[in-house]
């Protein structure tokens, strides 16, 4: 009879007791973030993996270094993208506010001129009286930086900063039977079987399931900083609770060992912490957020369904529409939000803002269209802040 419930009593070890001494797998999105950290956090979290590389902890499935080196120039993309958006197209309209460099570009120590370039922007806001002068010589460094981004596309330095960890911890492919691998990826989707089974087409997830499985002669943790519904289990927040139990089950079958999944933040907090001191505030803040859209990035438009890139019920293509015009809004609402904060431009009703925001997303559980509706009207009176600050 006991063996008819074996899946519940395996013994998964506490995270606390492979903490120290479990392989670590890092996924593609958390190689992708240094492009959008301060060189501090990046120095904090490359320590880290140094730290793991040399007690030979640290293991990049070849799957994920694939996906790094496909989706590494749509990340600089993106950048030069939100420094044009956000600097030099309102430095061309005239407007004299517009986001600082830091904030559009975390990462700006890492380039090359960015003395220059943080010595144009002080010159810049220090010099608002000389405006002709100084938007002339800023807007030529920016422009420049474009360029220099455009050209890291071929060779950039983080990438060279990533060089030695690929070389110590890359795993090598797998080798496997391409009809036999499309067949088990088919029976995982039509049986829901994570991971993969919410990828049209794509075996990438499955592969680098497969690599972690490899390892299964120890307890693994994967650090990612993906919340999908076929890899985590996550609150009404969307914060990540733990690995799905599907996969903690197929891990432990093959030598009784644990698999934890951790976000970026929480790893490197334990991590620390385990060293005898905390983590530092500002490189937690900064690892926690996410201008970049990583979602976008690694699963384009046109790759999936809708229902399945938004993991909707798919009852009715109604309720598909609403559901994405929802999910739009939201992230709309959260970009607007990130700049009225960054610029302080409302310090006493950013809250009041803030809470309106956080009620109506409790609306769409009993009342959609409703919260459709001060999704929208919420939208344009911060619409109307901004416009109000950088101009139509």
């Amino acid at each position: 009879m006991v063996d008819k419930f074996y899946n519940l009593f395996i013994d998964v070890k506490p995270l606390d007791e492979i903490f120290k001494d479990a392989i670590v797998v890092v996924d593609t999105n958390v190689l992708l973030m240094a492009y959008q950290w301060r060189d501090t956090t990046f120095k904090a979290v490359y320590e880290v993996l140094i730290e793991l590389v040399e007690g030979d902890r640290l293991k990049i499935p070849d799957q994920v270094i694939k996906e790094f080196a496909n989706k590494r120039p749509e990340v600089l993309r993106h950048l030069s993208n939100d420094i044009h958006d956000k600097i030099l197209s309102l430095l061309e309209k005239g407007n004299s506010r517009h986001s600082s460099l830091n904030k559009v570009i975390p990462s700006l120590d890492f380039f090359e001129d960015k003395d220059k370039l943080y010595k144009a922007e002080q010159n810049y806001n220090k010099a608002l009286e000389d405006l002709t002068s100084a938007q002339k010589e800023y807007k030529k460094t920016i422009s420049d930086l474009l360029g220099n981004i455009n050209n890291y596309i071929d060779k950039d330095p983080i990438l060279e900063q990533y060089k030695t960890i690929f070389e110590r911890a890359a795993l090598d492919a797998l080798v496997y039977n391409e009809q036999e691998f499309k067949e088990e990826l088919n029976r995982r989707k039509n049986e829901k079987i994570p991971p993969g089974y919410l990828d049209k087409g794509h075996m990438g997830d499955l592969k680098i399931w497969k690599e972690i499985l490899a390892l299964s002669d120890k307890n693994v943790i994967l650090i990612t900083r993906d919340n999908k519904k076929d890899w985590v289990y996550t609150d009404k927040h969307d914060n990540v609770i733990g690995a799905r139990r599907e996969l903690v089950e197929e891990f432990y079958n093959l030598n009784q060992k644990t698999f934890k999944i951790l976000t970026p933040s929480t790893f490197i907090e334990l991590h620390t912490e385990s060293k005898g001191h905390p983590m530092d505030l500002d490189v937690k803040e900064d690892i926690k957020r996410t201008p970049i859209k990583f979602d976008d990035i690694l699963f384009p438009k046109g790759d999936k369904k809708l229902s399945e890139m938004l993991g909707l019920d798919t009852s009715g293509k109604q309720k598909i529409i609403l559901n994405h015009q929802l999910h739009m809004l939201e992230n709309r609402l959260h970009e607007y939000f990130d700049l009225v904060g960054q610029e302080d431009l409302i310090p006493d009703k950013y809250d009041d803002f803030y809470n309106e925001f956080e009620l109506a997303k409790e609306l769409k559980k009993t009342d959609p269209y409703l919260a459709r509706e001060k999704y929208n009207e919420l939208l344009y009176r911060l619409k109307a802040i901004l416009d109000d600050v950088f101009g139509d």
